[in-house]
């Protein structure tokens, strides 16, 4: 497995109460959960989210039936939160999760909702691709060719989710896809705040930049608040380098992913 160097930044929005976003940045975990729900249902659920998430990065027998049943296990769990608070209380999750499977390494990459892992790739030319996709109304109009992608990105909808962690209308479903690790590539996950009041060009450019992954995602952040950010803002992100976390730092265990918060 190669060595992965991962930097998560948060932020709460303008017209937010308070930040129901988490992140987590457990290798070999990386997700973001973005909360929604009443007087802090939301950020109750989205910890729910996290806590399912860390406690996975943590299983000596990891692997993609595991990261399968911890989403579903964050689900129940917040099945169990709403109940128990008699209101509406979900999250998105996105995220990767490093795997090793026949002695290859992979990223499992995961979505429910409308949180977002891209991919940053290429040697001469830094390419920034979207892996996920979206789980909101707008989203389907354009898979059903009745929506461009520029117009879903200001249609109305595009913030109504039709999944989510704790959703009841429908049977629970994540998205899984299974990508070979790439020496030299970026992830960067991010919630939906990041590029909700745009700022896409400018957010293209920071995460293509050569700098250190902690770097890039406090400025990605940094960026969303310039263009007037009204929901909570997250992003992690995480490079995959040549040298191995042990030989860069001393003693055992990862190295530290630093998190940065912005009031």
């Amino acid at each position: 497995m190669f060595s992965l160097e991962a930097g998560a930044a948060t932020a709460r929005g303008r017209a937010a109460p308070g930040n129901e976003d988490v992140t987590v940045a457990a290798s070999p975990v990386f997700a973001v959960a973005d909360g929604m729900g009443d007087d802090g249902a939301g950020a109750r659920a989205s910890a729910v989210v996290a806590a399912e998430l860390t406690r996975l990065a943590a299983d000596p027998g990891l692997d993609p039936d595991r990261v399968v049943l911890a989403l579903r296990a964050a689900h129940d769990r917040v099945l169990d939160l709403q109940d128990r608070l008699g209101r509406v209380a979900a999250s998105t999750a996105a995220g990767a999760v490093g795997l090793e499977l026949e002695g290859q390494p992979y990223w499992m990459i995961f979505n429910v909702g409308d949180s977002r892992v891209y991919r940053v790739t290429g040697v001469e030319t830094r390419r920034l691709q979207q892996v996920s996709v979206d789980h909101t109304h707008a989203q389907e109009l354009v898979d059903a060719g009745r929506l461009s992608r520029l117009e879903a990105m200001v249609h109305p909808d595009r913030t109504v989710l039709t999944r989510a962690v704790g959703m009841r209308q429908r049977e629970f479903e994540a998205d899984f896809w299974l990508l070979p690790m790439v020496l030299g590539e970026r992830l960067v996950v991010c919630s939906d705040g990041l590029l909700r009041d745009g700022g896409e060009v400018e957010v293209g450019l920071v995460a293509r930049a050569r700098r250190p992954a902690e770097e890039v995602a406090a400025e990605l952040v940094e960026v969303a608040l310039r263009c007037g950010a009204r929901d909570d803002v997250s992003v992690v992100v995480v490079d995959v380098l040549t040298q191995r976390v042990e030989d860069r730092h001393d003693g055992p265990g990862p190295r530290a992913t630093k998190v940065s918060r912005h009031p």
